[in-house]
Formats: C-alpha cells, structure tokens, sequence
C-alpha cells in the first residue's frame, strides 16, 4: 500500500473514514468501527453497509460520523454527522452470509463536501472486469488511532457479476472503500479480505444495486430542487 500525503489531491480527495458508534453491545460496553467511504455526488457517500448495520449487534449504528480526506496532521472538514444511511433491506433480512452480495449503503450529509472535494462516477456498462485495473483508497487501520490513508492498485481476477475478486492490499477498516477504475468510475465497494489466501473481494456495481443508488440519487435532486437547493 502506498502512504497518501496530499489527501486533497484527486482522486484520494473523494475518500473519507467512516466511524461507527455502538453503544451497549460488547457485555454492556461502547464499541467504535472504523470504515471507508467515497463521495459519489456532492452529499452523497457510497460505503460497505456493515459499516452501518452490525448482524454480530443485530443493530443499527447508534451514531455514524464522515471525516473526508482526513490525515494524521489535520481535519479539513472536521468530523461530519451523517444525516440518512440507505442502504438494501436484503442486508439487514439475510443472514451475514447470504447478505454479502448486498452488503453497500449510501450516506447523506446535510452540506455538499463533495463538491470541494470530488466526485467518483457511476458504471456505464455491465461488461465483465476480469484483468481490468482497480484502485481502492481508503483507511485501513495499521493504527486504529492514526488517520493515515492508502491507495493501491491491482488487476480484478475474476468477475462473477456479484463479487470482483483481486489482491490489492487492504486490512480492517478498508471496508467501504469503492473499487473504481482508470477512469474513475466506481465498479465496486470492498467488502471482504481473506488473509490466508491474500484474496479480497468487493460487492459489484450491477443490476442489482444500480438501480437503488440511481433511483435514491434521483430521489434527493428531487428533493432538494423542491427546497429551492440545487
């Protein structure tokens, strides 16, 4: 993995850590995850949705909070309170095996950070990824208290139209972070490292799940130009 210094440089820009507050759930006690995510629209992130929804809890995060582009030495943005989380009911209904392919959500911020920090685009073709060449940039925690972000870059290997697969290097707390490509598109958010076989695996952007984020993206333009925002 490659240290990011300049985390204002696009596309790292578009990267955020993702913290997750559990309050009474390891025999009694607060836990706090640590995740990824990447701004797809001005207010809008895309990340794992096991960043939000726990099964091992059986519970929503009591308190989901942003810090875009956040590095060791400053906090640009701040810690930023999500405002909504989206994401596929499929998740929460399965169990934690079966849910994987729907493991993705959406977080809403009330301001649009995105828009002075970038954006990553959306898919415009289903065609299968095998040997493409990904990047994922996120925060993964060699040291849970330092906000040090990473980036690196491998070809998928393979491509079943649910999961992409690759060795790009990732630990906890890269969870959440997009896959996206040479153009800086969004194909995937990573969702699962194998340490014994050094594979890991993201949830694909496909029919599936397009259609959720097209139609929530649609849904909040609507909304806001009913607000008199833009």
């Amino acid at each position: 993995m490659i240290k990011i210094d300049n985390t204002l440089q696009y596309p790292y820009s578009t990267s955020a850590m993702v913290l997750s507050k559990y309050y009474g759930v390891a025999d009694g006690m607060n836990v706090e995850g640590r995740g990824s995510a990447n701004f797809i629209k001005d207010n809008v992130l895309i990340t794992a949705a096991h960043n939000y929804y726990r099964h091992d809890y059986g519970k929503e995060a009591d308190d989901i909070y942003v810090l875009p582009a956040v590095s060791p030495s400053q906090e640009l943005f701040g810690k930023i309170k999500v405002k909504e989380v989206r994401y596929l009911k499929e998740f929460r209904n399965l169990n934690s095996k079966d849910a994987r392919e729907y493991d993705l959500a959406l977080l809403i911020l009330e301001e649009p950070i995105g828009a002075k920090l970038g954006t990553l685009g959306l898919p415009t073709s289903q065609k299968n990824l095998t040997g493409i060449t990904v990047t994922i940039t996120g925060y993964p925690s060699y040291n849970f208290k330092i906000h040090q972000m990473y980036t690196d870059k491998k070809q998928v290997l393979s491509d079943d139209g649910m999961f992409l697969d690759y060795q790009v290097d990732t630990l906890e707390g890269s969870s959440g972070s997009t896959v996206y490509d040479a153009s800086h598109r969004v194909v995937g958010v990573h969702t699962l490292g194998d340490g014994a076989n050094q594979i890991n695996s993201a949830v694909k952007l496909n029919e599936r799940n397009l259609p959720f984020i097209y139609l929530f993206i649609r849904f909040l333009k609507v909304t806001l130009l009913k607000d008199g925002r833009k």
